[in-house]
């Protein structure tokens, strides 16, 4: 049985706590198939043992099977469309088909002078330093190593105690840009003010245009918000490598002249 059924045959036999958790999950299927268990037990107010324990009766060793079952679950049901012949080719077919979709939303929620602006930033910047956590910081990382090529140097910074020491002696010459889907970690906040405070321009790349910290930012530009429901197990770094390829090849058009 798969867990999602496995939860909903056996929510009536759960205490209020094990519902609770039963229903954030239920809820979130993809957010408690990624995060780790410090931010679910947080997002859910409840507590490790009280997880583990919800886990256990499940018939699960522990946390960690549970959240990998649900990913191998998520994974293997996400793309599939029961409308869709069968047959091992429309696997590749309907895969590519929900990347495509979401890919070509770019279009519809970016403007090509929102990236021309950014990539005149980073040339007319002193330093340039890309933020990004966890799925972002490989896209940040890509946007380092590729731009090496035309010759520029975009430093990508994956730690949050190395963000706060760019953000302590960062100047107005110099550009910050924020990869970040929603920022589920909330540390982009207090490193904001610290760049806005000291005059640095902020550049914020993301899916949640609506972030409270926003508003004090340079420049948003926003990427399509990847739908996060039950069936559609879609990786948001996809977004991020194609906007990275956007804005290198404005980059590249801007640093000829």
């Amino acid at each position: 049985m798969n867990p999602i059924d496995l939860i909903q045959e056996r929510f009536d036999s759960f205490t209020k706590t094990e519902q609770t958790i039963a229903l954030f999950i239920l809820n979130n299927p993809n957010l408690f198939a990624r995060q780790p268990i410090d931010t679910t037990v947080s997002n859910i107010g409840t507590s490790k043992p009280a997880m583990i324990r919800f886990a256990k009766k499940l018939g699960y060793n522990g946390y960690s099977e549970m959240r990998f079952d649900f990913s191998r679950f998520l994974i293997s049901t996400s793309f599939s469309n029961p409308e869709s012949p069968s047959g091992d080719d429309q696997t590749i077919v309907d895969i590519t088909a929900n990347y495509i979709k979401f890919i070509e939303q770019i279009n519809q929620t970016v403007k090509i002078q929102e990236v021309t602006t950014l990539a005149n930033r980073i040339k007319d910047a002193k330093r340039s330093e890309v933020f990004a956590l966890n799925r972002t910081a490989l896209s940040a990382k890509q946007l380092h190593m590729r731009a090496l090529k035309i010759g520029l140097c975009i430093h990508a910074t994956d730690q949050t105690i190395l963000m706060g020491d760019v953000a302590d002696f960062f100047d107005p010459q110099d550009l910050v840009i924020i990869f970040t889907v929603k920022d589920n970690a909330h540390c982009y906040a207090r490193i904001i003010d610290t760049l806005t405070s000291n005059q640095v321009p902020v550049v914020l790349v993301t899916m949640a245009p609506s972030l409270p910290f926003a508003k004090k930012c340079t420049q948003v530009i926003t990427l399509p918000a990847v739908f996060q429901g039950y069936a559609t197990f879609i990786d948001e770094q996809v977004i991020f490598f194609v906007f990275v390829e956007i804005l290198l090849h404005e980059l590249a058009k801007v640093s000829d002249h």
